[in-house]
């Protein structure tokens, strides 16, 4: 099911608003606990507002080290759909830090925006330490670039096993300037990191945003679900 990507009257179509496939969200609101990280929102919150519109006693935890929570929840706001009350903390929350593959206050890699020159990062298995959370529900992972890394390490230790469904965009070679390392080698790797940690993709969706520009349809939006979950033998009757 595609959830997010509509936001209220209220909102700018001038910044286009995007949805994340997701594996039978509405189980969700049977799972205990039910924790969700979003790595990456720049300017769209509307995936995390609609994850808690369909369970709300899921904890959704946000990180973008790109904004600042003062612009996060002016977002949360202005995107909550018209006549309903915007969610809150701690069902909600905001944190100013990346994903990476090592935990660092000077992070350079990938393509930072709103004038970065460097942001402050953790690794996942760092984050949920922090947070004291032993599995994800969901892990959605928009970090322009960085995913390649930060993945690939996740996997390496483990983490990306806790994780029953990873919503994940990848960034390739001719979809913007910044992406030209990664090319279909690297995405094969990746793949392979993820099938080992009992990830299998079960949507592929291009983003055709960079074609109006000009530039290729190759970043994507990929959907998992880890195979050895509970979420997979309770619901999809595994």
């Amino acid at each position: 099911m595609h959830v997010g990507g509509v936001g209220s009257q209220l909102w700018s179509t001038a910044l286009p608003l995007e949805s994340k496939v997701v594996c039978n969200p509405q189980l969700l609101r049977l799972a205990s606990p039910c924790v969700i990280y979003s790595f990456g929102v720049g300017w769209d919150t509307t995936f995390e507002i609609a994850m808690l519109r369909m369970a709300p006693h899921c904890k959704v935890r946000v990180f973008d080290p790109t904004t600042t929570a003062e612009k996060f929840w002016d977002m949360v706001w202005a995107q909550t759909p018209d006549g309903e009350a915007p969610p809150r903390s701690p069902a909600l929350t905001f944190e100013q830090v990346g994903l990476a593959s090592k935990s660092m206050e000077d992070y350079r890699e990938g393509m930072l925006w709103n004038g970065k020159e460097s942001i402050r990062v953790k690794t996942l298995q760092d984050i949920m330490a922090q947070h004291g959370d032993d599995r994800l529900t969901i892990l959605k992972v928009d970090v322009e670039g960085s995913e390649w890394t930060a993945l690939h390490q996740a996997s390496e230790v483990g983490t990306l096993a806790h994780v029953d469904q990873l919503l994940l965009e990848v960034h390739m070679r001719g979809c913007e300037a910044g992406y030209a390392e990664h090319g279909r080698s690297k995405l094969s790797g990746l793949m392979d990191a993820l099938e080992t940690s009992g990830l299998r993709a079960f949507s592929s969706v291009p983003n055709l945003g960079p074609v109006g520009k000009g530039a290729l349809p190759a970043c994507g939006e990929y959907s998992f679900v880890n195979v050895r979950s509970s979420f997979v033998r309770q619901g999809c009757g595994v």
